[in-house]
């Protein structure tokens, strides 16, 4: 594993993933607020950080459009299953 890898698994903030597939899920920052009881910044500001984090651009949105891109789509799949996982765990 590259430096950068291993930096990323040990560093990475869990709930930044747990954000990002609500984010995924409810299409949109403002409807994934409402659905985790967060304001839209503290929401969008989550996205921005995991993009900044895994310097790649997640989501492709306007004012009416909102699309995953090919590494929100492939992020989004691995991290339905990483947490599906970590929910067996207890």
């Amino acid at each position: 594993m590259s430096s950068h890898t291993d930096r990323l698994v040990w560093d990475l903030d869990w709930n930044l993933l747990r954000t990002f597939v609500v984010i995924a899920e409810e299409k949109g920052i403002t409807r994934a607020g409402e659905r985790l009881n967060l304001k839209q910044p503290t929401v969008s500001n989550a996205l921005r950080r995991l993009e900044m984090r895994l310097e790649r651009k997640l989501v492709s949105r306007s004012a009416n459009h909102f699309e995953l891109t090919e590494a929100g789509r492939r992020l989004y799949d691995s991290s339905v299953e990483i947490l599906g996982l970590v929910s067996r765990l207890p």
